[in-house]
């Protein structure tokens, strides 16, 4: 049941800001392939199929580290 509504704050968000995917990373999802299957059911179910939901575990905590090593992790 959270993995549902995370998927659908997840759709909201995306819409919001425009975006063409989301991109999951960390302890919750990380060797629990269910909850990546229920969360991109939900993203594909809100979005009608036009949002796609990616597993992504250490190459977003490297950008998020680069940009605020850089400054710019503010601006976003």
């Amino acid at each position: 049941m959270v993995s549902y509504n995370i998927g659908h704050l997840a759709y909201l968000n995306a819409k919001r800001y425009g975006l063409p995917r989301v991109l999951f990373g960390g302890f919750f999802i990380r060797g629990h392939p269910y909850t990546m299957e229920t969360i991109s059911f939900a993203i594909k179910f809100w979005s009608k199929a036009s949002l796609k939901a990616s597993r992504i575990i250490v190459f977003c905590t490297l950008v998020c580290m680069i940009m605020q090593f850089h400054g710019q992790l503010a601006n976003i």
